[in-house]
């Protein structure tokens, strides 16, 4: 017998302050994140992947993890992209992988990125210098 129940799930809020115009919205590239490489307190305490982390390639996997410039070895040292939409994380799903879609050419305001205290997912200066079709404002 199925189990039909509703359940109440509560999510925080995202925001898409961080895209300086709708160049490149419809645009994204899509991409599977290994959910292994992002951290629940610090990637997602609220429930979800906020849109604008700055995603990397997983070399030795192909799928995609938050851009860390000091973890090249681990090859999540270059930046891929911003992550174009919230992905919300289910914690009763045993799922490792979920699709999303990023942008790799777009007006990005710096200032309104996801803030995740100077850890991976953050833009820096070898990140952006990976992504010079977005502009940075």
């Amino acid at each position: 017998m199925s189990d039909f129940s509703v359940r109440t799930v509560t999510y925080g809020v995202g925001s898409h302050s961080w895209l300086g115009s709708k160049h490149g919205v419809d645009e994204g590239i899509g991409c599977t994140l290994d959910l292994d490489e992002f951290t629940l307190a610090t990637h997602y305490p609220n429930g979800f992947i906020p849109a604008g982390t700055v995603l990397a390639i997983v070399t030795s996997s192909g799928l995609y993890a938050p851009y860390d410039d000091g973890n090249v070895p681990a090859g999540v040292g270059t930046a891929a992209g911003h992550l174009l939409n919230n992905v919300y994380i289910d914690s009763d799903s045993s799922a490792t992988n979920l699709a999303a879609s990023f942008l790799n050419h777009c007006r990005v305001v710096e200032a309104n990125l996801p803030d995740f205290a100077g850890g991976a997912g953050e833009i820096d200066a070898n990140g952006k210098a990976d992504l010079p079709l977005v502009t940075y404002v």
